[in-house]
């Protein structure tokens, strides 16, 4: 995929790395996975050991980064801040559009575990090729157990999307965070939000949200104009296309044993859904990785002949032109994921000047490496498309902020985290506000815009919020945000200092607060015991902090809602550990008429690891609460 002028690549979480991609260039990007005959990854290769062949023609690489990502300690499942900064992004793919029970709860405990693993190393997104819900790219993996525990009825299918926008790769921390004293300053100047900046009006939405996979993907909407890994992680056992039925099959597996079938046809004999994964991947500089969900139960050698092995070719063609890798039926399935995991951690970018500058159509590229016994793994083709870029360009000469929040993408050239949490409403039957905050690191942000998109109805809802700041803003900063009705929302906020610009998106759900008995509401964490004047309706001032200290004391307030004729309730706080046990607790009696906000301190475990902090509230039989993922790190 093109790199275009001023686009950089990120940067390695062990070590900064210089540019790939410089101004007034036009470069294609390539990601090289090199391992030794072991499979082990090959490190500390120069430019002078690859050699780029584009069409035949060798060209010199003008460029080249090599990445190394530490695998964390402690992975939080469950993640509420969301972040415009990563380097790595995965779609997840369940191929599970014609799988029910056995087949399809074993591709399910088989992408739970690959989920689990993949957590805290980037941004994922759950895609499923049957209608079922998928989720959007989130750094929140929890999101994507729920959605495979979910068991919708008909009408959800109807009305949740596969994945919201089919965007396909997002963001992950670039290094550590770490809480210090977390003491909010004073603003030194007053914040006076001015006019908005003009924005596109409701009836030009962001951009058009597909109810499925299939629309969202093979369209051009995903860029890959950011230097970012992607990668695909597909679970299937492989289907062949609708057209080959009865004895059409007969005849292509006739020809594919015979030898007449090239790459190219037998990825035409996999099924639609697959190809349309394929295609995506061609266009976006993604590998697609294989599991056959069978593997788990694969105890010794499956021999494959006939149909099944044409099928498993056209599955294993998918990855290999796309540089990523099959698990074959005999490994297990830890030793698939191992793999995975090594070549999403260890991999060169490289990038050269195409031969053909301004050609759409599909051009064959190969990556030798100038050292013997080493396997090198590449996409084999590339596309300059440039619709993505194009249609984010227009959005931004309408509005650079509309801009830097078009892509299905976040920007990520400023290090934004975004928090939100639903607060309820003055009554069940009115919108429910909600509590937006930004941390913006160490930037001075001249304005932002928040986006809403409503993710049930496929569009955007009302007008954009945007507001201009002068004075030195507050960390974090409250954010002006609508209130919304019962539904499943995404928040994206774009925000510009004075040289560049960064977004955010984060995903909220406003529950039916007039069918709740009971609610739990605007859970917030803090480290910070100081006071400032713009907390609006929160208890106090957040954190977008979720690592800290062992046995550090922690400040958390919630509100509970409940029904008028709901008497006293009991709240609690836990901190869980991984496996759910409770190691430290506190129990507060309310009257949820006098007093709903509940605020209390809790010490965290000495013992570094990652934790759950949940807020609960009982009234009799019902029960309802929030929870938020953290991890306790020594220094």
């Amino acid at each position: 995929m093109v790199f275009m002028a001023g686009i950089q690549a990120q940067q390695s979480q062990t070590a900064r790395q210089a540019p790939v991609f410089r101004s007034g260039t036009t470069l294609v990007q390539l990601d090289v996975v090199v391992t030794d005959k072991d499979g082990k990854p090959v490190t500390g290769l120069e430019k002078s050991d690859f050699t780029i062949l584009d069409g035949g023609r060798e060209r010199p690489v003008v460029a080249m980064n090599e990445f190394h990502h530490e695998a964390p300690k402690n992975a939080i499942l469950s993640s509420d801040v969301a972040t415009g900064a990563t380097e790595r992004l995965v779609a997840v793919v369940l191929d599970d559009h014609s799988q029910t029970g056995e087949p399809l709860e074993r591709a399910k405990d088989v992408a739970r575990e690959i989920i689990r693993a993949l957590a805290g190393r980037a941004q994922l997104a759950l895609v499923r090729t049957s209608r079922e819900p998928g989720v959007e790219f989130t750094s929140d993996a929890q999101a994507l157990l729920d959605a495979l525990n979910l068991t919708p009825t008909i009408e959800a299918q109807l009305v949740r999307p596969t994945m919201a926008w089919g965007t396909l790769w997002a963001l992950l921390h670039k290094g550590d965070i770490y809480v210090e004293n977390d003491i909010a300053l004073e603003p030194k100047t007053r914040l006076e939000p001015e006019r908005t900046p003009g924005r596109v009006p409701p009836s030009n939405p962001v951009m058009k949200i597909p109810d499925t996979l299939y629309n969202a993907l093979p369209d051009g909407v995903l860029s890959a104009n950011d230097g970012r890994r992607k990668s695909f992680i597909v679970i299937s056992e492989g289907e062949f296309y609708s057209r080959l039925r009865g004895p059409f099959i007969e005849d292509e597996v006739k020809r594919f044993e015979a030898g007449k079938l090239n790459d190219a046809q037998i990825i035409g004999d996999v099924h639609e859904r697959l190809q349309a994964v394929w295609r995506a991947a061609s266009r976006t500089n993604s590998a697609v990785s294989i599991v056959d969900p069978r593997i788990a139960t694969a105890g010794r050698r499956v021999s494959e002949a006939g149909r099944a092995k044409l099928q498993r070719a056209g599955i294993d063609a998918i990855a290999r032109l796309s540089g990523g890798y099959t698990a074959i039926r005999d490994e297990t399935l830890p030793s698939a994921i191992d793999r995975m995991l090594s070549e999403l951690d260890h991999y060169y970018v490289l990038g050269f000047e195409p031969v053909v500058a301004k050609n759409p159509s599909a051009r064959n590229v190969n990556v030798r490496v100038n050292r013997p016994d080493l396997l090198v793994q590449h996409r084999t083709s590339y596309r300059l498309d440039e619709t993505a870029r194009l249609r984010a360009v227009a959005a931004y000469k309408k509005d650079p902020l509309l801009g830097l929040a078009y892509s299905p993408i976040p920007t990520s050239d400023l290090p934004l985290r975004v928090w939100a949490s639903v607060l309820h409403p003055a009554s069940a039957s009115e919108p429910a506000p909600i509590a937006l905050w930004l941390d913006s690191g160490a930037a001075i942000l001249q304005e932002y815009a928040v986006f809403v998109l409503d993710m049930d109805k496929h569009k955007e809802v009302g007008k954009p919020v945007g507001r201009k700041l002068t004075g030195i803003a507050p960390s974090p900063l409250p954010l002006d945000a609508p209130a919304l009705r019962p539904g499943r929302y995404q928040l994206r906020v774009a925000a510009r200092d004075e040289t560049v610009g960064g977004s955010a998106y984060l995903t909220v759900t406003v529950p039916e607060f007039a069918n709740s008995t009971l609610a739990v509401t605007g859970l917030v964490l803090s480290q910070s015991f100081s006071t400032r004047p713009d907390i609006g309706a929160l208890p106090f001032a957040p954190t977008l902090n979720r690592v800290f200290g062992p046995g550090s004391t922690l400040r958390v307030g919630f509100k509970v809602w409940a029904a008028a004729e709901t008497g006293d309730v009991e709240t609690s706080i836990e901190v869980l550990d991984a496996n759910g046990r409770t190691v430290d607790r506190v129990t507060k009696a309310i009257d949820i008429k006098a007093a709903p906000a509940v605020v209390e301190r809790l010490s965290l475990p000495a013992v570094p690891g990652s934790y759950v902090v949940r807020a609960s509230a009982r009234s009799g039989t019902v029960i309802a609460s929030e929870k938020v993922g953290i991890e306790v790190r020594n220094r």
